[in-house]
């Protein structure tokens, strides 16, 4: 067991100020008396309410891109706060949270604890694995390590931010360029313009790591095509240099995104993955299919349109199992 104690570990929490963060403070202090809290936002922001351990102002780099894609507009944005307040930890642990995050236990220090004594883990880019929180389906797209929580050593964390900001070129690269659809390929132009970008954000700051890391992936921009072999490869690398779990499994809530709490045990599902056979392989890799070929029917159609698809296809299938039983 590695020394989690909570003197060892420092918070930081960036991003603009929202009504709940001084509460989420307030929360971690309560679980975290004596960790210290680094809060990283903008010069504009209303401080009077805040009270934490160190407060940095950042010059807001402004949007990149022209595309109407808000997320990835803000990718510098999120880079510049969470590294600068990154730079001023003392401590050998760090946990990143957003400004509209908190959590409400410290159960996620067992489950790093408990991944770290596994010794399944092969980190190849950092000394230690971090802990992240994502879903099953986030395999679906190739070196997609969420943001939204991370924790581990403070030197790994610090070296994953510290990567070069997004260019214009990368926000806007498909914006004049065009790819037929494929099975392999299914985020073409068409599903949408907010799909001109060259990664996502996720995918964007994980995969500017590796390749500063020197590592060459087989996944080159956001309309490559993907196969079983290149989808294998992102998620070995991802199970090899990140302890995944759930939001439930570590109590952290987003105001931002609720939905996150509908997400299931992950921490079982980095166990399994890292001891399934070629044919366990083949079923995971091919429902990741699945997963992705769902994510260009939304793109395509939209929400509701999708969801009156789905439902229209299991009121079919239920009548076909009544007919065929009453006959």
């Amino acid at each position: 067991m590695i020394n989690t104690q909570h003197e060892n570990i420092t918070f930081v929490m960036a991003g603009p100020i929202f009504p709940e963060t001084q509460k989420s403070i307030e929360q971690i202090k309560k679980l975290f008396s004596k960790s210290p809290i680094i809060l990283s936002t903008w010069k504009n922001q209303d401080l009077s309410d805040i009270n934490v351990d160190e407060i940095i102002l950042n010059n807001d780099p402004g949007k990149i891109g022209n595309q109407p894609d808000r997320f990835f507009q803000n990718y510098n944005r999120m880079v510049l706060s969470v590294y600068n307040g990154l730079k001023s930890v003392k401590t050998k642990y760090v946990l990143r949270i957003r400004t509209d995050s908190t959590i409400h236990n410290d159960n996620f220090l067992k489950l790093y604890n408990k991944m770290i004594a596994s010794n399944l883990a092969n980190p190849t880019v950092f000394k230690q694995p971090i802990l992240v929180s994502q879903s099953l389906e986030s395999f679906a797209s190739p070196y997609f390590v969420s943001d939204f929580f991370q924790f581990g050593l403070t030197e790994d964390i610090s070296a994953l931010w510290n990567t070069p900001l997004a260019t214009e070129q990368e926000a806007d690269w498909f914006k004049n360029k065009k790819y037929n659809f494929s099975i392999l390929r299914p985020f073409n132009n068409e599903t949408k313009d907010t799909w001109c970008k060259y990664y996502s954000s996720e995918q964007t700051m994980f995969c500017k790591y590796l390749y500063k890391k020197g590592i060459d992936i087989d996944f080159k921009h956001q309309q490559d095509e993907i196969t079983f072999k290149k989808l294998k490869n992102s998620i070995t690398t991802i199970v090899n240099n990140c302890f995944l779990c759930s939001v439930n499994e570590i109590k952290f809530h987003s105001s931002k995104y609720p939905h996150l709490n509908k997400e299931k045990n992950m921490v079982n599902n980095w166990f399994k993955i890292h001891n399934m056979n070629k044919f366990k392989w083949f079923f995971f890799l091919f429902k990741m299919y699945i997963i992705r070929l769902r994510y260009v029917t939304i793109r395509l159609i939209g929400v509701k349109k999708f969801r009156i698809l789905k439902y229209s296809i299991r009121i079919i299938l239920l009548i076909l199992i009544i007919y065929k039983l009453l006959i």
